[in-house]
């Protein structure tokens, strides 16, 4: 399954802001377990932009596995292989510097999620 939508918009001005983007889709069969994440993701349009891919348990409130995937605006992993893909799927944008306010994305960022049952 997977998801591609348009990323917030950021109202910051130097500093740093933090923006969230997930997978919403999820299987409902217990036994389905992540077999392969894809991602592509667009550089936000001011600042240097910092990226981390991030799971997050079915019921849970934040990630408990993350990996920093800012040098890499499309690729896959196998990192998260046999997690229950019940889970969230999500991309972490961390914008430092720059000046823009707002912030607004015009790009979609999309994460797919291969699944096993």
């Amino acid at each position: 399954m997977g998801k591609g939508l348009t990323g917030y918009t950021i109202y910051f001005n130097g500093g740093y802001a933090t923006t969230l983007f997930s997978s919403s889709v999820s299987p409902l069969i217990t036994t389905s377990k992540i077999t392969r994440i894809r991602w592509v993701w667009n550089q936000l349009p001011s600042g240097t932009t910092n990226v981390v891919l991030g799971y997050t348990p079915q019921y849970g409130s934040s990630p408990t596995q993350t990996m920093d995937i800012t040098s890499q605006q499309n690729g896959s992993t196998t990192n998260f292989n046999n997690l229950d893909a019940r889970g969230k799927i999500s991309l972490k944008f961390t914008s430092i510097g720059g000046t823009s306010y707002p912030m607004v994305r015009t790009v979609k960022d999309s994460i797919i999620e291969s699944y096993s049952y």
